[in-house]
This record gives C-alpha cells, structure tokens and sequence, in this order.
C-alpha cells in the first residue's frame, strides 16, 4: 500500500490551497473522477491500472487490473455505486464499488475507447473512441441503445447534459456536436475551435456548455440560442480538460502547459503550475477542492482552495 504524500502550502494569484502528491503509478496517469461522496478519487494510467485512493486518508487502497492495454478514462457513477473505465483495448469495463470487482465488460468500438461518461438518469453509459463513433450504452442489458455517426475525427470527450436527454460530443474535426439521445439526431454543430477539440462539459443547469482545444482556446456557449458566450485565453498548450465547479460558479481548466486554471466568468482569478503535463481533472463534491492527473504518473490533490 503507497501511501508517499508531499505537502506544500502556496499562494498564487490570491488563491491559498495545500499541495498533496499522490504517488505509485508508473505510467502516465491520463484520467481522474472523484468520488459523488467525496471519499474516493479513481485514477487511469498508461500502466494498465485503475488506481483507487481513499481521499481524507490520502492514500491507495488498491490497483485494478482488467484491461489489456493503456486505460484512458475513468468516471464514477451519479449513484457512487459503480466506477467505469475504457482503454485502448477497445474495452468498456464497470467495477462495483462494494468490492471493485468487474460486473460489465462491454466490447462494440473498433478502435481504442477514449471517453466514457454516466447519464445522469443512471439509465445510459455513452462511449467515444477513435473509430469516430459514440455508443450508448443502455444499462438495462448488454446491447448498445443508439451508434452516433458521421464525426470526421476520433472523438476526444462526450457529456451528458443534466437532463439526460442530450449529449455533447467532442471531436479532432474540430467539431462540437450535440445529439438527442432518443431520436438519435443532431441538433447542434459547433464549428468555432480551429483545431481538434479535446474536452467539453455542460454547465451543471445545462444552459452553457464549455469547450477546450488544441487551439490553447475555451468557449462558453449559450446553448439556448448557440452564440458564443466567452473565449477564455490563458493557457500556453492544448486544453485537455474543463470541468465547471458543482456549484457553477468556477471553471477550471487543464493543460499540456503543466497547469491549472480558474475561471470565474470571463475572468481569470487563478494560475496553479503543477509538474507534468495535466491530462485531467476532477472537484470534490463539496468545491473546494481539485485533483489532476499528471503525465509525470503522479495525481495532485489542489487541497481547501480558497479564492
């Protein structure tokens, strides 16, 4: 059991926040999620692993092993009871939380799985992977409910918007789509990034929707009318995640460029350097607190943050 932790306290930008380091992948560590209950951070690694740490006690409770190759992407359920990863081994695998055993495997992408993401109705897992497709998933059984087509591009993110009724898809054709889950249709098509988009997440009342690309740029849209809301420049290499605050008050962003940033409206109010390239991130229940995933195989826990 690792339990290897730095503490450091820093102020930067009038933000005070304790620096924790989580450390015993030993690969790239690409994705984060913490837990809806706060106790749990679940991590994704080059390694092959899904890490789980127990975030009061600071330290990893165990490594899953199932997937045959890199693991991309993790998230928790919005019930807390299920935690879902996918990799490059084309897989789809869901692990009770009870006692982090596998109960699904779901196999239908031709390519590596890069994104996976809950609805937040619990009904659908969606799934986007280099073969430019999105499966939904339906819960209920083992069949995919809907294939999305007709991206150009692998998809990079998808996200749920809170009505489980739509599901924002991005892609390296640089496109934003938003599809209706039922119907299967295109509703939207966002075309403003001008490089791959990598990451997109609604706003938690779904009327704004935020988007990070290869293009250094985040856009706050409107999704009611579809205008752009903010353009959001600070970071100095790719965007690789957004993700607003339980709250909707903040957005905080990730880059290759080592760091984190906070957004309140269109206002930039922090700049936290990290080691590695951020790969992700994810907040804690309550707000105050944010965790990322580093290339240098390290998880860093942005700890109390106060703006």
């Amino acid at each position: 059991m690792i339990n290897v932790m730095s503490y450091t306290n820093y102020k930067n930008m009038e933000v005070e926040y304790q620096l924790e380091t989580l450390k015993g992948h030993v690969g790239k560590v690409n994705s984060v999620s913490w837990s809806k209950d706060g106790v749990l951070i679940a991590s994704a690694s080059d390694d092959r692993t899904v890490g789980i740490w127990k975030s009061d006690e600071r330290k990893n409770l165990r490594f899953l092993i199932g997937h045959n190759g890199w693991v991309t992407h993790v998230e928790w359920s919005h019930d807390e009871n299920f935690l879902a990863s996918c990799g490059t081994d084309k897989r789809i695998i869901i692990w009770d939380k009870k006692n982090f055993s596998a109960i699904r495997k779901f196999s239908g992408h031709s390519e590596s799985v890069y994104h996976v993401s809950w609805s937040p109705n619990g009904r659908f897992l969606a799934s986007g992977s280099l073969d430019k497709r999105v499966i939904i998933w339906d819960l209920r059984g083992n069949r995919p409910f809907k294939i999305l087509w007709n991206h150009k591009g692998s998809i990079t993110s998808v996200s749920w918007h809170p009505s489980s009724k739509f599901l924002a898809v991005s892609s390296m054709d640089k496109t934003i789509v938003i599809w209706e889950i039922m119907s299967g249709q295109k509703i939207r098509i966002y075309e403003r990034h001008t490089q791959g988009v990598l990451c997109v997440d609604w706003h938690p009342n779904g009327r704004y929707l935020a988007s990070g690309s290869m293009d250094r740029q985040i856009i706050v849209r409107d999704n009611r009318s579809g205008a752009v809301k903010y353009i959001l420049k600070g970071h100095r290499g790719d965007i690789t995640c957004v993700k607003w605050s339980p709250d909707g008050k903040y957005l905080a962003s990730s880059s290759t460029d080592g760091s984190i940033n906070i957004w309140r409206d269109d206002e930039l109010i922090a700049s936290l350097t990290l080691f590695g390239r951020i790969r992700s991130l994810s907040w804690s229940p309550d707000g105050k607190s944010i965790v990322a995933a580093s290339s240098d195989g390290n998880l860093y826990v942005l700890r109390n943050i106060k703006i």
